[in-house]
This record gives structure tokens, C-alpha cells and sequence, in this order.
């Protein structure tokens, strides 16, 4: 349920084009940043909610998500957020990218927040995909500045600048360097497309390995 209030609380109303009648034709909205245990995947996570007028009641056909969604006149926005020290808001990504490893939660934001600080990283990007096991285990997609660059050094740096960052369970089981990572034309990470991958390259190797022993 909804709980454990932020203090920040935001009333904003939009006007017409030249801002008369505004109170007639603005739509009011109230956000909120709220956490709890129950909502968000660990304690350190914020998530926003708004109130609008032109919200939806729900989802067609889709009741548990509408309940996960939307709570009384809320809506829940399904982002994450974690304020640093300095008031900022960093932005870890959807709820629904979020997943477990050895039962704790795992932010692929903070996994790519990490990976981009390495200095020849240009991109990351984060997904939970079954390994070899069939566990579900976190692995890293890096874009490096220098087309150049060797693969293995750079995967060895930013796997060494994650495990000095992050508790284990967030330990990526893959790094994969890549050309560019797979958006949307709006910018938004294809996470699917990154999970596909890692399966491909997993029955790729698979095949190879069965191979080596047809072979002996």
C-alpha cells in the first residue's frame, strides 16, 4: 500500500495558449514521492504517484495490473528514483525491469549508472536473464567510446568498477560489448531485445561446446 510520504508534494495547473481561462481549462495534477517496503524493491527507492483528472481507470482487461496501478485516485507511475546526497533524483528505471537474485533485488539503472562511470564506457545497458542454470543473473551490455577498444580490457575494467560498487548479488555473470544498444526512436532501451541476445549467445555456445565433443 501506499506509504511513507516524501514531504514533497507538488500542485502545478496548465493553461490555454495565452492563459486565460485557465482555471476552466487547465488539467490540475498532484504528485507525490512516496516509498515502502511493499512498493518499491528496496528501501532505498522512491517512486512518484500522480492525481490527474485525465486519468484512466484502469487497464482493459488487464485487473491485476490496474490494481498495482492504480490505488484510489492515484496512479502509479511505475518509475523508480534515489535521491543522492546533494538532492538530485537519478533515475533507475521501470519497477517491471526490476528482478531477484538469490531472493534481493536487483536495479538495472544502478547497474548501468555504475558502467557509465568507467571512462571508456559511452553506454550501458542492464537486464536479468537466465544463465546456463536457468537462474536469472544480471548481465551488462557496454557500448565502449573507442570502437577500437579491446573487449576483453574493457570488460575486465568494468567489471572490476561494478564488483568495488555494488553488493554481490548485483554482480553481472555476463559483460557484452556491443556496437550500440537497441532503442526505440525515442530513446527508450529495448531491455527484450538485450534479453534475446544473451540467450542467443548462450545457445550459440552451447551448440559449439556440443560440437567439440561430437568431435572427440
Amino acid at each position: 500500500m501506499i506509504a511513507g510520504w516524501l514531504a514533497a508534494t507538488t500542485h502545478s495547473a496548465i493553461g490555454g495558449r495565452n492563459g486565460s481561462d485557465a482555471a476552466a481549462r487547465a488539467a490540475a495534477w498532484t504528485g507525490r514521492l512516496g516509498t515502502g517496503t511493499g512498493a518499491s524493491p528496496t528501501s532505498r527507492a522512491i517512486w512518484p504517484i500522480v492525481r490527474t483528472p485525465s486519468a484512466a481507470m484502469g487497464y482493459y482487461k488487464r485487473l491485476d495490473q490496474s490494481r498495482r496501478t492504480f490505488v484510489g485516485a492515484w496512479l502509479r507511475t511505475g518509475d523508480v528514483y534515489r535521491r543522492d546526497e546533494d538532492g538530485f533524483y537519478e533515475h533507475l528505471g521501470r519497477e517491471d525491469d526490476h528482478f531477484k537474485v538469490a531472493g534481493q533485488w536487483v536495479m538495472p539503472g544502478e547497474l548501468e549508472s555504475v558502467a557509465r562511470r568507467h571512462p571508456d564506457v559511452l553506454d550501458a545497458g542492464a537486464v536479468g536473464a537466465e544463465d546456463a542454470g536457468g537462474l536469472v543473473k544480471p548481465f551488462v551490455f557496454v557500448v565502449p567510446r573507442d570502437s577500437h577498444a579491446a573487449p576483453a580490457d574493457l570488460e575486465g575494467g568494468v567489471r572490476r568498477l561494478v564488483e568495488a560498487s555494488l553488493p554481490r548479488h548485483q554482480w553481472p555473470r555476463g559483460i557484452i560489448v556491443v556496437d550500440a544498444l537497441p532503442r526505440t526512436d525515442t530513446g527508450k532501451l529495448q531491455r527484450f531485445r538485450l534479453r534475446d541476445q544473451v540467450l542467443q549467445n548462450r545457445v550459440l555456445r552451447d551448440r559449439v561446446l556440443q560440437r567439440g565433443d561430437n568431435d572427440t
